[in-house]
């Protein structure tokens, strides 16, 4: 070694003198030390017949990366522990900043008989920046069995001289970290001056690193890795420095996407497909493989099949039994990011077409056997004819299930579920009517969707029309997995011409009239006729060409009010006001002429001796319709609902049912009404009475809106179950 040793050995011999015997195993040194940012290291040169302090005993690495505490100094008791193996901390310590000069106390005992007392301190170095340090030895073994026990050293030690490095300046490395891609570079630098003296060189990794400090990533980075490169002074070679390059391989791209090697296919529910995306930079083994998106999770990934590096990963894909069509698309975690595949379609399950069969009895509908297909076709039928409809459970596969089924009309108002009257009624196993005998009138509207509605009755109440009906149906917890029939489309025939009824009534005092005839005895004031036709009251006709059946009419009356001046008299009651309500039954006779009008005369019958005047005012609406008459199956004719008016005066008409499983359907209705008022007048009249006509008027109004009558009661009187 170089320098002033031997002063330090004198005053460490100084020491020893001074002490005597009970320092033969102590040792001693200070120095001062530059904390840098970085690797303090320590060594031992050993003179002398071996040593009992190890390099170890007294050497530290000291990690001091940022403003730290140390505490270096140990001026009294007794420790087991050196302290130069402490790090950069520790109580009633000073703040060490890199870069700065501190000075640093350290004993380290090997003899623990006594505690030191109190030593003053020196600093010296030597000329070329090395700090020399002496230390006393044992010659021979020593037992160090702890704290304030006695050792076991039999000899006074010789002298061993430990160096250590102790630099002005550190040397720092900028920037302590960086990230590069493929080929790129970065330029580092030191605070040394002159920079001549850094030598580069790469600690550990790939790259390359000029004697500038340009450090020059490798062209292929395959995976994520790091390299270290490494700045140290040519004269001083154990004051280094590093810096860390963290090395990304470039990001993934993918360029295509295929499904069992065709580009862009869907993806099929119920299956398990191969799915290869192509690109680059996908790394050197197989890239990590995600769905990205799909409808409601219904695409999941699997094992990797086969990977070509970098370039292309195949890997299987299951599409769920219950996928609806969408969309699913792939993410790609490689060592350079993250990168999602193109869309492709998810299509369901290709279900079978439903069919709708029509057959033509109620036992073949549960069934649905015995029927003939009809979508995709035409199928002539009648307005008012029974359609019955079904659809054969399709064949699924296995675990599907059918939970909902819709049928879907073209146009839901030209349907009905049937039309009900409470003598005049299809046949009760198809369509029963309601209880109550004096409710009547168009039936609800089947139900048409739902779990288990493969099977629809129903009526076309739209006479010569196009009507359409379709069929639908869906699996398994309502998703959007369902299959539609071909449309099925009717030719619903009916009437021809002017379907639209007329109506013929009286005007003025000429719609009143004193009748004493057609009611003998009695004499009446009923409406009278209109003009140029001879039926009574007022008249109602369908000019309209039928197909086959016949007409049949149904009169709601709105309201019958009666008013009249009377002497009281034992036994007479005047007669009760009228409200809404069946006129009479179902069906209304027709007029005895012909079969496709009707007649209507309201009167009152009522006046005698004791009742000076009379009046009485009648609205009602007239209901035609038209029954095809289409029998039963089995059957080659049938009767629709009629009634029977030869019973004699003031008897019950009779009403006999249909015979027949159509229904009538609504061509029309005409609302009129009718009021006449008359007065006794004690005198003869000139009509064989003493009544004369006081007022009257009748007035008809034609609608072409084709509806239904309804009725909840009716109105019972003369001739029938409800006649006026």
């Amino acid at each position: 070694m170089r320098g002033p040793v031997p002063l330090l050995f004198v005053f460490l011999a100084a020491i020893i003198a001074t002490f005597g015997s009970d320092l033969h195993a102590q040792v001693y040194a200070q120095a001062s030390v530059h904390i840098q940012s970085g690797q303090v290291q320590f060594s031992c040169e050993t003179q002398g017949e071996g040593s009992y302090v190890q390099s170890n005993n007294l050497g530290v690495d000291l990690f001091c990366s940022a403003t730290v505490d140390v505490n270096w100094t140990c001026t009294g008791g007794v420790s087991t522990t050196s302290p130069w193996d402490k790090t950069c901390s520790g109580p009633g310590s000073q703040s060490v900043v890199p870069g700065q000069r501190y000075t640093l106390t350290g004993q380290h005992y090997i003899d623990f008989e006594y505690a030191p007392p109190s030593l003053c301190t020196t600093t010296y170095y030597d000329n070329d920046g090395f700090l020399q340090l002496a230390t006393q030895d044992c010659n021979g073994s020593c037992d160090v069995p702890g704290p304030g026990l006695q050792d076991t050293c039999t000899n006074l030690p010789d002298y061993e001289v430990i160096q250590t490095t102790a630099w002005d300046t550190a040397i720092l490395v900028s920037p302590q970290q960086v990230t590069l891609g493929q080929s790129q570079t970065e330029t580092f630098s030191t605070n040394w001056s002159p920079a001549d003296q850094v030598v580069w060189s790469i600690a550990s990794g790939p790259g390359t690193i000029s004697a500038t400090g340009l450090y020059t990533a490798p062209s292929n980075i395959a995976n994520a890795q790091t390299a270290v490169v490494k700045a140290c002074v040519s004269t001083e070679s154990l004051n280094c420095n590093t810096a860390t390059v963290n090395l990304k391989p470039p990001a993934p791209t993918i360029t295509g996407i295929a499904v069992n090697g065709v580009a862009n296919a869907p993806l099929l529910a119920n299956t398990t497909q191969t799915v290869t995306l192509t690109g680059t930079n996908f790394g050197s083994t197989a890239p990590t493989i995600t769905v990205e998106t799909s409808d409601g999770g219904y695409v999941t990934v699997g094992a990797v099949t086969s990977y070509t590096a970098q370039t292309a990963v195949s890997f299987s894909v299951t599409t769920a039994l219950l996928a609806p069509n969408g969309t699913a698309s792939f993410e790609l975690t490689a060592p350079g990011g993250n990168v999602t595949s193109p869309s492709i379609a998810v299509h369901q399950i290709v279900l079978p077409a439903p069919q709708i069969m029509m057959v033509t009895s109620a036992a073949n509908l549960q069934s649905c056997t015995g029927g003939t297909e009809i979508d995709g076709q035409t199928t002539p039928v009648y307005a008012g004819q029974l359609i019955l409809l079904c659809s054969p459970a399709p064949t699924l596969p296995t675990g599907v299930t059918v939970t909902s089924s819709t049928w879907t009309p073209g146009n839901i108002a030209d349907l009905s579920g049937g039309f009900c009257a409470p003598l005049g009624v299809p046949p009760a196993a198809v369509l029963p009517c309601p209880g109550n005998p004096a409710t009547g009138g168009e039936l609800r509207n089947p139900v048409m969707s739902g779990a288990g509605v493969t099977t629809l009755a129903f009526f076309w109440v739209v006479p010569d029309n196009l009507e359409t009906m379709t069929y639908t149906y869906c699996v398994n917890n309502s998703t959007t997995v369902c299959a539609t029939s071909l449309v099925a489309t009717f030719d619903a025939s009916g009437p021809t011409g002017n379907l639209v009824p007329n109506a013929f009534v009286g005007t003025g005092n000429v719609s009143v009239v004193i009748d004493t005839t057609t009611y003998a005895p009695n004499i009446a004031m009923r409406m009278g006729n209109a003009q140029g036709i001879s039926a009574n009251g007022v008249y109602i006709n369908d000019l309209a060409t039928l197909p086959r059946g016949s007409f049949t009419f149904a009169q709601i009356i709105s309201s019958v009010t009666y008013s009249q001046l009377y002497t009281p008299t034992q036994g007479y009651t005047p007669p009760s006001n009228v409200g809404l309500g069946l006129d009479g039954g179902y069906p209304y006779p027709p007029y005895s002429r012909n079969t496709f009008s009707v007649t209507d005369a309201p009167a009152r019958l009522d006046l005698y001796s004791y009742v000076g005047e009379v009046g009485k005012a009648f609205d009602a609406t007239m209901y035609v319709m038209w029954d095809p008459a289409i029998p039963p199956v089995g059957q080659n004719t049938c009767t629709p609902a009629s009634v029977n008016t030869n019973t004699g005066l003031g008897q019950p008409y009779i009403y006999i049912p249909s015979t027949c499983a159509s229904i009538p359907v609504p061509l029309g209705s005409v609302e009129w009404e009718w009021a006449g008022c008359a007065i006794d007048t004690l005198a003869p009249t000139g009509n064989g009475t003493s009544w004369s006509i006081q007022c009257g008027n009748a007035v008809a109004y034609i609608s072409d809106e084709a509806v239904y009558p309804n009725w909840t009661t009716c109105d019972s009187s003369l001739y029938g179950t409800c006649q006026d």
